[in-house]
């Protein structure tokens, strides 16, 4: 065999051998199994009055900030004043006006720290001065493995034992957000052993500690779903997804500005909904 052809042979071996490892590490890591729709609610001009009316207390990190950058747009959409916007894990003096106050609570990827901060500042004296207060958990405090039962009951069980202690405070529950679905990148990271920081597995982890949020709280009033709200598309779909034999959902990348937060049309649809959730729950509680 002349050295040419013996060239030839390998050159063509090497593009089979890279044809074939690419195919592997870029073939879907997930598939979409059946589609179901969803209206994401938004605020009526009423709603969103009521809401300003109201003495708001906001637990959160950074996929809450996308969402309280967006009031201010929220309500200039609907000609109607903004409530005050108050960063401060301090009581506020008393005031007969609306506001939402919001922290940054706790760190990152501990949720169960977040939950006793949450409980920490309600107890502190905010608790005395709010009508309503939601504490939100990331995307980054649930990753594939976590405890996600574990973290339930100190959330549900929290939430009870604030109701009952501050009985004029309505407090709500939020499903986790979602991240987007990975793309080429994060699957051939995954193949190669380095580890995906959005790969599917999280997103069922997710929605594991999500589906016990909705049995729980769904009936209540008391429930915003801002899982369901990134999940879905604008024309009301969601995509049903399976790895490894569950079922999850996505972040839409419509409404994301990065793999795990909001851009400025997923904040003000988050915005819209939150607002709509908490003056819902207000005006049944005050029945």
């Amino acid at each position: 065999m002349t050295r040419r052809r013996k060239l030839w042979l390998t050159a063509v071996a090497g593009v089979v051998a890279i044809g074939l490892a690419g195919a592997y590490l870029v073939r879907p890591a997930s598939s979409v199994v059946r589609q179901e729709a969803y209206q994401v609610p938004t605020a009526t001009g009423s709603q969103l009055e009521r809401a300003a009316s109201l003495k708001i207390f906001f637990a959160h990190q950074s996929v809450g900030r996308n969402m309280i950058e967006a009031v201010p747009a929220v309500y200039a959409a609907a000609g109607i004043q903004p409530p005050e916007i108050i960063a401060s894990d301090q009581a506020q003096l008393a005031s007969s006006h609306g506001y939402i106050q919001h922290v940054l609570v706790g760190r990152n990827g501990d949720p169960l720290g977040k939950i006793n901060e949450f409980d920490r500042l309600i107890r502190s004296g905010i608790g005395s001065q709010v009508d309503v207060a939601a504490l939100k958990l990331c995307y980054v405090d649930f990753r594939s493995g976590d405890d996600t039962e574990r973290v339930f009951e100190a959330y549900s069980n929290t939430l009870a034992a604030l109701q009952r202690d501050f009985p004029s405070v309505t407090f709500l529950a939020i499903t986790v957000p979602l991240t987007t679905e990975q793309g080429i990148l994060g699957r051939t990271k995954e193949r190669l052993g380095l580890g995906d920081p959005y790969g599917p597995q999280h997103n069922v982890t997710r929605e594991t500690f999500n589906a016990k949020i909705r049995a729980e709280y769904a009936d209540t009033g008391r429930l915003f779903d801002i899982a369901a709200m990134q999940s879905t598309s604008s024309d009301g779909i969601r995509l049903v997804r399976t790895f490894a034999g569950a079922e999850y959902f996505s972040m839409e990348e419509a409404s994301a500005k990065d793999p795990g937060h909001l851009n400025s049309t997923g904040s003000a649809l988050a915005t819209s909904a939150f607002l709509r959730t908490i003056a819902g729950a207000a005006a049944a509680s005050a029945q």
